[in-house]
């Protein structure tokens, strides 16, 4: 069983600056100028009724999985970095498998040798209005019983943050 999320990243993909267009075969890593992650677009081919554009999750490649399965849904992407750097990606059947199984699943992490820390994971905001996608990014170390609000970047209508 892997334990670490740089050890499950087994998807294809490119990195690529914004405005950039979905990859055949491969999830597209949008980032900005920074190199940070903005979002991830579906491989072109992918099956039908997947949407364009997909939850992102960002977080180190050495973050023990069970520490950030609670953050994730089946249809996240996980975009593992390293260093500022994109690493891997992370998404598809086995990280869905692995969050329908749960954290109890992966409890010896926590007993792994070295340096442990809780991750703190960026999620982009799913709140859509009118086509437009409000894509505000938000650190968690833990889902929030309630979602904060959200800082609505895109002007739309007051919202809290869509998990």
């Amino acid at each position: 069983m892997t334990l670490r999320l740089r050890d499950r990243a087994t998807s294809p993909y490119v990195v690529a600056r914004d405005p950039a267009g979905p990859a055949p075969g491969r999830w597209t890593v949008v980032v900005d100028v920074h190199g940070e992650p903005v979002t991830v677009l579906t491989p072109v081919g992918a099956a039908d009724g997947v949407p364009p554009e997909v939850a992102l999750v960002v977080a180190g490649g050495d973050t023990p999985v069970g520490e950030v399965l609670h953050l994730l849904d089946p249809d996240d992407v996980v975009v593992l970095t390293d260093g500022g750097a994109v690493t891997g990606v992370w998404a598809g059947d086995d990280l869905a498998d692995a969050v329908m199984a749960g954290p109890q699943r992966f409890t010896t992490d926590v007993r792994l040798p070295g340096d442990i820390r809780i991750p703190e994971v960026r999620r982009r905001c799913r709140y859509a209005e009118g086509g437009t996608v409000c894509h505000q990014s938000m650190s968690f170390v833990e889902k929030p019983s309630e979602p904060p609000a959200c800082g609505n970047p895109h002007a739309l209508a007051a919202h809290r943050f869509g998990w």
